[in-house]
């Protein structure tokens, strides 16, 4: 089979149709919605010097994601940190609940799973 010589000759065709192509696909492949699990890091701020933590809190979250590819290529998980701000926190046990709502403020990615779902600490007093 044989093509006419203006498609089988014709190097500008050719590469718009392989960029139209490749835009049509990224097209595709970035509406998709994906999901990926990643390790965040628990950082605590604002601990009165005066306490000190009992138990040993968890150094990282395992949390999903899920949002479209795009928005999660592009999304930088090295700078996702969960923040406990424990400023106001005094001596006995304190509970961190709805740690996803902390965590990503983009509205395109939501997060589906974290684990542990809540922190709960416990503070003394140092001895002095």
């Amino acid at each position: 089979m044989n093509l006419p010589d203006f498609i089988a000759n014709n190097l500008s065709l050719k590469i718009v149709s392989l960029v139209m192509g490749s835009l049509f696909w990224l097209y595709v492949m970035a509406g998709k919605d994906a999901e990926t699990r990643v390790q965040v890091p628990v950082v605590m701020i604002n601990l009165d010097s005066g306490l000190t933590i009992v138990d040993k809190p968890p150094v990282a979250l395992d949390v999903e994601l899920r949002g479209s590819r795009l928005s999660l290529m592009t999304l930088r998980k090295d700078s996702l940190r969960l923040i406990l701000d424990m400023a106001g926190v005094r001596e006995g046990s304190v509970s961190f609940t709805n740690l996803d709502k902390t965590l990503i403020s983009d509205s395109r990615i939501r997060v589906t799973r974290i684990y542990p779902a809540h922190i709960e600490l416990s503070l003394a007093r140092l001895a002095r």
